[in-house]
């Protein structure tokens, strides 16, 4: 099987740093594709694609001896789609 893969990513990242506390928001989108080529076997022809979106905040506070981390993710997407191709749509 000969296949080859294209992809990135891209992150937003928004940082506070106070005395007595530290703020991080990420927003992070993520898109990847494989497609076969060539020579490959018609019965393993096909193509595959992902994309996320994820974002995510952490927070902490300082409360005299204690540390305190809340991490939280607000929002995950992830859509995953995978083609398998026969026939005349494997000779494109």
């Amino acid at each position: 099987m000969n296949a080859y893969g294209l992809g990135g990513a891209i992150m937003l990242d928004y940082e506070r740093y106070r005395e007595d506390s530290e703020l991080d928001i990420e927003v992070r989108y993520t898109k990847i594709q494989l497609r076969t080529f060539g020579s490959t076997t018609s019965g393993l022809k096909g193509e595959s694609s992902s994309e996320m979106l994820a974002v995510l905040r952490r927070n902490e506070v300082l409360t005299g001896m204690l540390q305190v981390a809340l991490i939280q993710f607000l929002h995950l997407r992830y859509t995953p789609s995978c083609k398998y191709l026969q026939g005349r749509a494997a000779d494109r």
